[in-house]
């Protein structure tokens, strides 16, 4: 038998069957694949325009085996270490189209294999208008690691690679995920949405991709308000050097040698970390009624 994807030993991963879910428990945190499916779009490269996209369906859900957990494992650590962009769902009826299925889905009017083929339309709609796009596999996973539910939609590449045939021993050559090639993935927070909290909508940029995540992938699901975090950055710093040179208050240096640089530098540090307004200053400058300073999104 020709091994397609490999799944290595885990350390501290446990899998446990739940009613025809599976479990993958990573040192304290556990994460509950609850449905999950796969189709394929084909597109070469430096083509567009209609007709330019071909899809392959799949007609059911995958089945929730050892293979399926470790690709999920690895597409999730990976997500959780590489996510950097935000947005939120559209909600003109009449041009999101997405956000329309997955309430659908959400109150049990559409299943899960209907979604997943409904989106992919999408996707494939919008990726012909993508010169630079070629295809991939949209991956569907939906899952629990509480207390929070997410979607999450990856468009998965193929690397060639090699295996080993266990009744000759010989080698052969398979194909397999490649996961360094992840430039297009989003991941909704089911839990944040329903409760209007922001953010509930995310997105990868990519290990080896250096520009904002791709656009058509973005269309697809009707994102709005997309924001990177390097640009939020940005405004951050933006936002904290006008807000010291407001500072009238500030000498170049004051009693503990805290020159303006060093307090912009402290000012960041402070937002970014929630406490901004316990910073330590001299007794004389905690007394007055300092501006407020600069919040995450006072640039947004």
């Amino acid at each position: 038998m020709l091994r397609k994807y490999r799944v290595p030993p885990p350390r501290y991963v446990e899998c446990v069957c739940l009613r025809g879910s599976s479990r993958i428990r990573q040192g304290e945190s556990s994460v509950q694949i609850i449905e999950a499916t796969i189709h394929r779009l084909q597109k070469a490269a430096h083509t567009h325009g209609e007709g330019s996209v071909t899809t392959h369906l799949r007609n059911s859900n995958l089945p929730i085996d050892d293979t399926l957990q470790g690709v999920c494992r690895d597409l999730l650590t990976l997500y959780n270490r590489t996510s950097d962009s935000s947005g939120t769902l559209g909600s003109n009826p009449n041009v999101h189209v997405f956000p329309i299925r997955l309430d659908e889905y959400l109150q049990g009017a559409l299943a899960f294999p209907d979604l997943s083929r409904a989106t992919v339309d999408l996707i494939a709609s919008q990726m012909e208008t993508s010169r630079l796009a070629n295809g991939g596999y949209a991956l569907f996973l939906r899952y629990r690691e509480p207390p929070n539910d997410f979607l999450l939609i990856a468009m998965l590449k193929l690397k060639p690679g090699a295996g080993i045939d266990e009744g000759s021993l010989s080698l052969q050559p398979t194909v397999n995920i490649d996961l360094d090639l992840l430039n297009e993935a989003a991941r909704i927070n089911i839990t944040r949405l329903q409760a209007n909290e922001e953010p509930y909508l995310t997105f990868i940029k990519g290990s080896r991709k250096a520009t904002e995540v791709t656009e058509y992938f973005r269309n697809a699901l009707a994102c709005q308000n997309y924001t990177n975090s390097a640009e939020q950055t940005k405004h951050l710093i933006q936002a904290a050097d006008d807000f010291v040179r407001q500072r009238a208050d500030l000498p170049p240096d004051d009693k503990r040698g805290d020159s303006r640089e060093a307090y912009r530098l402290d000012l960041l540090v402070a937002v970014a970390f929630g406490w901004a307004g316990r910073r330590r200053r001299p007794a004389a400058q905690r007394s007055r009624n300092a501006a407020k300073p600069p919040s995450l999104h006072a640039r947004a």
